[in-house]
């Protein structure tokens, strides 16, 4: 009988998922290894056969997060015609991968903190992944300045006007999920940049 052959990237991936939830119920300080093992099902040595550490987990739990999220939007982005569409839906649909993905924003803060405090051991290079989504943001607008749908702007930085507005909305949706309208104040933020975005009529 041939031996099992385990897919590694699989399994790497329902470790994540496992220690996302953990992450989410005992918070980042408080969870060990042995918890992320037990959630899983797994053994605690096979669990250091794919991370070193909490750290390295932690860090590898946000590349995943950002690898599914960006996949996501840009698969739905691919679909749009106008830049104005793509725009909006990356505004909006950022917002509804959001709140699928529960878990992971429940821990978004510790994503922030961590990638402060470890940013000068280049563990969780948080500013890297913003900067490549600001590069993504300001080429689509940049399509939009040369097919005359958008006025002439900076593109990285209302790239990154963007991004603080949206980084702000989600940080007052995490602390008041149930009263915060997050749909809604999606949809009246993607307006409101695609206004300012409009070219001015000539008069």
């Amino acid at each position: 009988m041939s031996p099992k052959i385990v897919d590694k990237e699989k399994r790497k991936e329902e470790l994540l998922e496992a220690a996302i939830k953990v992450f989410a119920r005992k918070g980042y300080a408080d969870t060990t290894m042995d918890n992320v093992a037990k959630a899983a099902n797994v053994s605690k040595g096979m669990i250091y056969e794919y991370f070193s550490s909490k750290d390295d987990l932690l860090v590898e739990l946000y590349n995943y997060f950002e690898k599914v999220t960006f996949s996501k939007l840009v698969k739905k982005i691919a679909f749009a015609k106008s830049s104005r569409k793509k725009i909006k839906i990356f505004i909006e649909y950022s917002f509804g991968i959001y709140t699928e993905m529960f878990d992971f924003i429940n821990i978004l803060f510790v994503f922030w903190a961590e990638g402060i405090i470890k940013k000068s051991e280049n563990k969780l290079d948080i500013s890297s992944v913003y900067s490549n989504y600001r590069g993504f943001v300001a080429e689509i607008i940049k399509q939009g300045i040369d097919s005359g749908e958008f006025r002439k702007v900076d593109t990285y930085t209302f790239s990154a006007i963007i991004f603080g507005a949206m980084d702000g909305l989600c940080l007052q949706w995490i602390l008041d999920m149930e009263n915060f309208p997050a749909k809604k104040a999606s949809e009246e933020l993607s307006k409101m940049i695609l206004k300012s975005l409009e070219k001015e009529e000539k008069g």
